[in-house]
């Protein structure tokens, strides 16, 4: 075959060849492309993947947590509202010599517990709540339901302030019916007579609820010193056992006052069944494989 019939057959393959070369590169240019959407996929899926799983982790769980183990416990009346937290108090002296003493004062519960009055051990620690995802699981995510959720804890607060307020009542009650000192914390074992009245008020909230059942003891400590003990502590201290017994008559008085305790209790029922019903969808949610909504955490 001479070059000029060579060049002639090769011209009229030229089509052909173009066409084969044309479908070659179409399908691997189609394979590169669907691998690299591929991989886009599986790591965009893995992102929202992880991050769902993150926020199950360090949010709706925690979230659980409190529903769980606070907050149902509370309205079911397992605890009282009230507790007793520490506070410090600035004490006046030079800018190198600052000091502190440090105080109890009346509030509302916001931590879980494991016993009673008069003093809670510190709680056990709990699944951490992480602030960044939360942010955006309610921006988000989840952001009807979270909303819910902050809407049914700031009318939990309400109620709690409104035990606070009874507590802060039994408190001056106590003052005033048993006629003895306040406790000083920084002198509670030399001074002879004093009173725990916070305490005692948490005490009598705690009665009224059914959350304790104990009752207080009257002790006598030679030469001549008498005490209301309550769970082993000494709740209060006076040098006759009249002025002892006037505490226990006036626990007592206070703790069958009871229609402001009835009222208190009234909104518990409902907001009990809220918070049952915010658990059942917590659970739903994170039982749940989807991710609503989307955000620039879950995308690669």
């Amino acid at each position: 075959m001479d070059l000029t019939r060579a060049i002639g057959w090769l011209y009229g393959l030229w089509p052909t060849i173009l066409s084969a070369l044309w479908t070659l590169g179409s399908v691997v240019l189609a394979a590169l492309l669907s691998a690299l959407f591929m991989s886009w996929f599986q790591d965009r899926r893995r992102a929202r993947r992880e991050h769902r799983d993150a926020i199950k982790n360090q949010v709706l769980g925690p979230l659980r947590e409190q529903l769980e183990e606070f907050h149902l416990p509370l309205l079911r009346g397992e605890f009282a509202p009230v507790t007793l937290e520490d506070v410090t108090i600035p004490l006046e002296g030079s800018v190198t010599e600052r000091s502190t003493a440090w105080d109890c004062t009346l509030a509302p519960r916001r931590t879980r517990v494991r016993h009673a009055l008069p003093f809670d051990p510190l709680p056990k620690p709990g699944s951490e709540l992480n602030p960044e995802l939360y942010d955006d699981a309610k921006r988000n995510h989840y952001g009807d339901f979270i909303r819910r959720l902050e809407a049914f804890k700031a009318v939990v607060e309400s109620y709690s302030a409104g035990w606070l307020g009874h507590a802060e009542d039994l408190y001056k009650a106590i003052t005033i019916r048993t006629q003895l000192p306040l406790v000083r914390w920084d002198l509670v074992n030399t001074d002879l007579s004093w009173i725990n009245a916070k305490g005692l008020a948490v005490f009598v909230i705690e009665r009224q609820l059914g959350v304790t059942t104990q009752i207080p003891s009257i002790q006598f400590h030679p030469p001549n010193r008498f005490s209301v003990e309550m769970s082993g502590r000494t709740m209060a201290q006076a040098g006759t056992e009249e002025q002892i017994r006037r505490v226990i008559a006036a626990l007592d008085e206070l703790y069958f006052q009871r229609d402001k305790v009835d009222n208190l209790l009234r909104p518990a029922e409902s907001l009990g069944l809220e918070a049952r019903a915010m658990l059942t969808k917590l659970n739903q949610l994170l039982l749940s494989s989807k991710l609503p909504g989307r955000c620039a955490l879950a995308n690669v």
